[in-house]
């Protein structure tokens, strides 16, 4: 099992995500938490281990760069995914 979580400001787009029906025993990922904002979810990577991130690149408080360079620096997960719904 890969444990997954997700980070977007955005609540449409985290339900989104978690209705994706790629999620599960067929691939064998599991989204595990999500989070509202960079901070949150940099103190969950401290806490418990993932897998998989997938963030968004603007949020309040620590951007998703912010968040994968702090990730990046103390090895707290692997694989990275940045979304966003800006066309820039």
């Amino acid at each position: 099992m890969f444990k997954v979580l997700i980070v977007d400001d955005m609540e449409v787009f985290r339900r989104t995500l978690k209705r994706l029906k790629l999620w599960g025993d067929a691939t064998g990922f599991v989204i595990i938490s999500d989070s509202v904002d960079g901070q949150d979810a940099l103190m969950k990577l401290e806490a418990d281990s993932y897998d998989l991130i997938i963030t968004d690149i603007r949020m309040p408080k620590m951007d998703g760069i912010e968040l994968l360079r702090a990730v990046s620096e103390k090895k707290l997960c692997p694989v990275s995914v940045l979304l966003s719904d800006f066309a820039e």
